[in-house]
């Protein structure tokens, strides 16, 4: 991700990213995360460029891009801080997905955010979400936390 493909306005936020097979993908930000980055881009990033030839979005604290490694460092840290024996980024990504499906969001937008070419892989976080909301019904559904006498069946004659 370069400075290039960063775009912030007041109504907007969104990054250009190129996954897989280069396609790329625009990803929309939440306010919270708009304002981190925009916060990131006025104030961290010009304090840690020292090269102005790099243009990647992220920097060490030394101005040099940030790769994949420290950030897979980062999100096992944070884990393990919150008592999390098993997190990584692309759990991250799957549970982000899941969860997006199972607050109201659709297929066919939630593609659009994953980047795949078409429906099918897509189609596997439904399945996920469906049994996820099955679970949550069980143990949240209001009628079954309503103390209903049974009915008197009458006796056939």
């Amino acid at each position: 991700m370069t400075l290039e493909t960063v775009h912030l306005d007041s109504r907007h936020c969104y990054l250009k990213v190129f996954g897989k097979g280069q396609r790329e993908r625009i990803v929309y930000l939440g306010r919270r995360a708009h304002e981190a980055l925009l916060t990131y881009t006025t104030f961290v990033r010009p304090h840690h460029a020292q090269d102005p030839a790099i243009t990647r979005l992220f920097l060490t604290i030394r101005g040099r891009p940030l790769n994949a490694g420290p950030v897979e460092h980062m999100i096992a840290s944070v884990g393990k801080r919150a008592g999390i024996s098993r997190v990584h980024a692309h759990l991250l990504r799957h549970t982000a997905a899941t969860q997006y499906l199972v607050h109201g969001g659709d297929v066919l937008s939630l593609q659009r955010k994953l980047g795949h070419a078409g429906l099918e892989m897509t189609n596997r976080y439904v399945h996920l979400a469906s049994d996820q909301l099955a679970a949550i019904q069980e143990r949240v559904s209001p009628m079954d936390k309503i103390d209903i006498k049974p009915m008197r069946v009458p006796k056939a004659r």
